[in-house]
């Protein structure tokens, strides 16, 4: 009798042990961006897991290397009147051995070279010297902004997750 009371004390503590989550908020993912970005153009981003992801504690792959990434190109910056552009590029996602949906969170911001020095010479002298060509100098566009393909993003996880 007293074997069936441990048993039944310890048997919830078993099954709690069992699905403490093995990937756990904060592990770094290393992610490696396929595709070139430039502040030209939004939307997604192809991207894969650089390294394997493992369990701490057994050694499991619980991402494994080369799984895509959902990346987005969050946020663009105008170009025009000699501003450089800018993008910053968020990780959204990635898919776990087990299938589940895995959230990251991490970003990469790059911005271009401001020219906005160039600009206010070539505006003053256009003004000054050909005046009926000087609104030409509002139409300088400054430096895109690039990232290119090969760039490694820091991610990391953005929850707790039981990976099977």
């Amino acid at each position: 009798m007293i074997a069936a009371a441990m048993l039944g004390c310890f048997g919830p503590l078993t099954a709690y042990a069992q699905e403490a989550p093995n990937l756990k908020r904060g592990k770094s993912v290393k992610v490696e961006i396929m595709s070139k970005i430039d502040s030209n153009r939004a939307g997604e981003v192809t991207a894969t897991v650089l390294a394997d992801v493992t369990d701490d504690n057994a050694g499991r792959v619980l991402i494994g290397r080369g799984t895509p990434v959902t990346l987005t190109v969050e946020r663009l910056k105008s170009k025009g009147f000699g501003k450089g552009g800018a993008v910053n590029v968020k990780t959204v996602s990635t898919v776990a051995v087990d299938g589940s949906v895995i959230l990251l969170t991490g970003n990469l911001s790059k911005s271009s070279e401001d020219s906005s020095a160039p600009l206010a010479v070539g505006l003053a002298t256009g003004l000054t010297v050909l005046p009926g060509f000087g609104f030409l100098f509002f139409c300088l566009k400054g430096e895109r902004a690039v990232v290119p393909n090969g760039t490694i993003v820091d991610a990391f996880v953005a929850d707790n997750y039981n990976v099977r």
